[in-house]
């Protein structure tokens, strides 16, 4: 009885997180619009890498058109429905490890897209001049926002613009649960 309970006690909580967070590998980009059954569109955005934005003002402004989905018919597609639910968070993993959580609601407040191509170029990469990197690799895919016109996406810059994301899951936790326990409380509410 006792190894039973042991099992159950080490294998319930994997469990229980599959039941909320079904994580997945995103498919290249011809699988994606044969398994969206939706051609890839063009999107032109203010590219916040390249452009200069000091106190929510943009000073230099480089429009970009990039290739790919709206967002929310990717999430449908691969996180099903539920991914809508208030309170939730996509979580969007890159290749090299960074983790980018971004609440569903934004993603009924503003139009998002999940690209894999910067249309006529050869390279699909951005020099990010705040961090002084040149020709920096976005795929497999980038998270972009319709920013264009839009005072308070812009103002924001290049946060919650994830590039080399090749997973996305539905998550439940909170950003307070990447914080350690010494970390002010309000610290997210900056």
């Amino acid at each position: 009885m006792k190894t039973w309970i042991t099992r159950l006690a080490c294998v319930l909580p994997l469990l229980l997180a599959a039941t909320w967070c079904r994580a997945l590998e995103l498919p290249a980009a011809a699988q994606m619009a044969a398994a969206l059954q939706m051609a890839a569109q063009s999107i032109t955005v203010v590219e916040p890498h390249e452009s200069i934005i000091r106190n929510g003002k943009v000073s230099k402004e480089t429009l970009v058109t990039y290739r790919g989905w709206p967002a929310p018919a990717v999430f449908d597609r691969f996180l099903g429905k539920d991914w809508r639910k208030a309170g939730a968070e996509v979580e969007l993993r890159a290749l090299d490890g960074y983790v980018s959580r971004i609440p569903v609601e934004r993603f009924s407040e503003f139009k998002a897209y999940l690209v894999y191509e910067r249309v006529g170029k050869d390279s699909f990469s951005v020099s990010n001049l705040a961090q002084n990197q040149q020709q920096v690799p976005l795929g497999p895919y980038y998270l972009v926002w319709d920013n264009q016109g839009n005072e308070k996406l812009l103002a924001k810059g290049a946060g919650a613009w994830p590039y080399q994301v090749n997973v996305v899951l539905l998550s439940e936790q909170k950003k307070q649960a990447l914080l350690p326990t010494a970390m002010p409380a309000g610290h997210w509410s900056k």
